[in-house]
């Protein structure tokens, strides 16, 4: 029986934010953001002249970025800015370019955080793309 608040957290029936951030980003976009182990189609020009490790890594570095990004508390905000961008163009101009996308919003983009390079953005540009289809 939960008689108080702290029951709640000894029982560990509750959810913390960065579960409630992953959850609403992954149902935003459609599929499992930090899971996700294919090459979306929309990325796939960016990485198909790279050797099977190269690829491997630059997927891996654009979801450890997604991931320093949202969860950092410092940087979250600018994440879920660049999802809403991406978002807001889709809705009202849906395109399956990537790179259309990232020249009508971040093209002058200068990162505040060292991990949301060019590749990260359009990571998620192709992610977000793939989940709207």
């Amino acid at each position: 029986m939960i008689s108080n608040i702290l029951d709640v957290i000894n029982f560990n029936r509750h959810l913390k934010i960065l579960e409630i951030d992953t959850f609403l980003i992954c149902r935003i976009i459609g599929v499992e953001i930090f899971k996700y182990k294919s090459i979306p189609l929309d990325f796939f020009d960016y990485v198909k002249d790279l050797s099977r490790d190269d690829r491997e890594d630059l997927i891996q570095e654009c979801n450890s970025n997604l991931s320093r990004c949202l969860f950092n508390k410092t940087s979250n905000k600018e994440f879920w800015k660049i999802c809403e961008k991406i978002i807001n163009y889709l809705d009202k101009n849906f395109t399956n370019s990537t790179e259309d996308i990232y020249k009508a919003h971040f093209n002058s983009y200068i990162p505040k955080y060292n991990y949301l390079k060019e590749m990260t953005i359009k990571y998620i540009i192709a992610l977000i793309i793939e989940g709207f289809k």
